[in-house]
């Protein structure tokens, strides 16, 4: 049997804190012991998030050689920036919130960019700690390209999508719902 490395007690606890908390939200996705899923919704919305993130991805990877060749020359080097981040960012946006029409269930789409925002945040803050001190104004540079124009494009279009079917479609009291779907809430 292997021996366990001997750490300082302090940063063993912390070490066992931190484990602690990621199986808590690891368990998120585990079914129950009766075999059914605790959160469909966080689920599928996690899923989606992964999906609207290579959307991104793609659409930044296929666009920015055109855009910059087109660009460079005849814009300033601000005005370039700004197209290169917006254009991909707002095509990224229209094709991911599309699925707001596919689906039933209108909370998955503004919930996907709830995660995106995660990630984002959480990305920005490993780049930029994790950075040396004589690379972080690079990094930043580069955090500011690429990361808010589809998380500011992509949740606003999504919150103003949810926020017209909620007016245009308001939920219905428990009255006023077919017997058979009141038991399902």
């Amino acid at each position: 049997m292997a021996k366990q490395p001997s750490l300082p007690l302090p940063r063993l606890e912390c070490q066992k804190q931190w484990k602690k908390r990621g199986d808590a939200f690891w368990s998120i996705f585990l079914p129950t012991k009766d075999g059914k899923i605790k959160s469909t919704l966080l689920i599928f919305t996690f899923c989606l998030s992964i999906l609207f993130l290579s959307v991104y991805i793609l659409s930044y990877l296929l666009l920015l050689d055109s855009l910059d060749t087109k660009l460079s020359g005849k814009l300033p080097l601000f005005w370039v920036n700004v197209v290169e981040s917006l254009i991909p960012a707002v095509i990224g946006t229209c094709l991911c919130n599309l699925l707001h029409f596919a689906f039933a269930d209108k909370r998955l789409v503004p919930i996907a960019y709830v995660w995106l925002l995660f990630y984002a945040v959480a990305a920005s803050l490993y780049l930029l700690v994790g950075s040396p001190p004589e690379a972080r104004s690079t990094a930043f540079q580069l955090l500011m390209l690429v990361v808010p124009a589809p998380v500011l494009t992509g949740c606003s279009l999504a919150a103003y999508l949810y926020l017209r079917h909620q007016k245009h479609h308001p939920s219905k009291t428990l009255e006023e719902t077919p017997p058979w779907k009141q038991r399902l809430r």
